[in-house]
């Protein structure tokens, strides 16, 4: 939507392809890279790992954590303490209270 909105702006009849393309490679990088790196392999046409490789280095060069996507995920569960720490609450099923009158 917001690349159908900046173009509609620029007041222009007809858009390249390849307008198109970069205004979407642009926004994705932004967005979520892995959807980046799998609009641009095809997009740029890799036609080896090694170029592959040098966009994944230079996004990895990039990073931010406040981007979503770019964070990296814990491969172990935190203990409770952590999740208390982090201030989550029981993890599982929940317990339901009700109220007597």
């Amino acid at each position: 939507d917001a690349i159908e909105a900046h173009l509609r702006s620029q007041g222009l009849n007809e858009v390249s392809s390849t307008t198109i393309g970069e205004l979407s490679m642009e926004r994705l990088r932004a967005l979520d890279q892995i959807a980046y790196i799998r609009f641009a392999s095809v997009y740029q046409s890799f036609d080896d790992l090694e170029q592959l490789k040098r966009e994944v280095d230079t996004l990895f060069a990039e990073r931010s954590p406040e981007v979503p996507g770019q964070v990296s995920l814990e491969l172990v569960a935190p203990s409770p303490k952590r999740l208390a720490a982090l201030g989550a609450g029981p993890v599982g099923r929940q317990r339901r209270t009700t109220r007597r009158r």
